[in-house]
């Protein structure tokens, strides 16, 4: 008796092709998987028909167990994620920075007399040189020197915008801030006010315009690089001393003079003038600027009179300009020994 393929199917798994046939032969009826080719078929397996369903079982079994072991697999994973937590956890914390020692105050500079008859300039265009400085300021006395403050860049140094004039006496120099203060220079007007020995400002480097290079860029351009990562922290820093109040005995009341502050940014010269005239013979008018020519809000207003001053204060406290409620009261100066 010749064998009869009852059934037949092909199953594609990956590369290869799996014949699954059934077969009525002599033994009966029998299921044959081959793996089947373009040039043969090699038969890899041969149940009979009986025994499909113990094959079935097995094969059952088999996705069981592959579905368990992938379950432990993810339960594995899963109950890692808290364990690598908790050892992160456990790792002792590295090492603290130490605070930074902080820097120290910077000294002022020059000798105090000195100081006491010069004055600080600011509102400089920067094409302004210390000649021109210098021959500006000899209406208010004899010009010692004339120095325009410098800061690099690049290369270069420039102009600050701003610089000292020494005078011969502490009268030239108070004469120059009355006088000269909101005077125009180069097409600017020019703020004038006491110097305070605090000539190396911010950045860059004060010194005339011919000096040589400040020795304290060439010590930073000679100091070897931090290696990066690993140094040796920095030790912290000493704290700032807090700035010091003025007493009693080192304020002088100038009763002449108004204190205004609280102004808009952007009030001018010319509209607080506006403002100020008309309650007396207004001498001089300075609109106090940052080092960058921009308003920091404050000015101080000068009358023939006492009188004058005393009205002003009560005038202009508390008036509108420019959107802010301006706030006048006394001045004072610093008591020069």
């Amino acid at each position: 008796m010749s064998s009869e393929n009852l059934f037949e199917a092909v199953i594609k798994l990956d590369d290869k092709d799996l014949s699954v046939i059934l077969k009525d032969g002599t033994e009966g009826l029998v299921v044959k998987i081959s793996e089947k080719s373009k040039a043969s078929r090699r038969v890899v397996l041969s149940v009979p028909l009986s025994g499909l369903d113990e094959l079935k079982k097995a094969i059952t079994d088999a996705q069981k167990a592959s579905r368990g072991k992938t379950s432990v697999n993810k339960t594995t994973a899963s109950a890692a994620a808290p364990a690598a937590k908790s050892a992160r956890a456990a790792r002792p914390p590295r090492e603290a920075r130490e605070p930074r020692e902080a820097r120290e105050p910077r000294e002022r500079t020059g000798d105090p007399e000195v100081v006491s008859r010069s004055v600080y300039v600011a509102g400089l265009t920067w094409e302004t040189t210390e000649e021109q400085l210098k021959t500006h300021f000899k209406k208010a006395g004899t010009v010692v020197k004339a120095t325009i403050l410098m800061r690099r860049r690049g290369r270069e140094m420039v102009s600050r915008g701003c610089g000292v004039v020494e005078f011969r006496n502490v009268a030239e120099a108070e004469r120059a801030i009355r006088d000269l203060t909101n005077s125009e220079l180069d097409g600017r007007p020019i703020s004038v006010r006491e110097d305070r020995g605090d000539i190396a400002r911010g950045e860059g480097v004060a010194r005339p315009e011919s000096a040589p290079a400040a020795n304290g860029a060439e010590e930073k351009a000679s100091r070897p690089r931090r290696e990066r990562g690993g140094g040796e922290a920095r030790e912290p820093r000493e704290p700032r001393e807090p700035r010091k109040r003025l007493t009693d005995a080192e304020k002088v009341l100038e009763p002449k003079m108004v204190f205004v502050s609280n102004l808009s940014w952007d009030t001018t010269s010319e509209v607080l003038t506006n403002v100020a005239a008309p309650f007396g013979d207004l001498k001089s008018l300075n609109i106090l600027t940052t080092k960058g020519g921009r308003s920091v809000g404050h000015a101080v207003l000068e009358y023939a009179r006492e009188s004058q001053a005393k009205e002003a204060m009560e005038r202009i406290n508390g008036k509108e300009v420019d959107g802010r409620t301006l706030v006048a009261k006394e001045y004072y100066s610093i008591a020069r020994n």
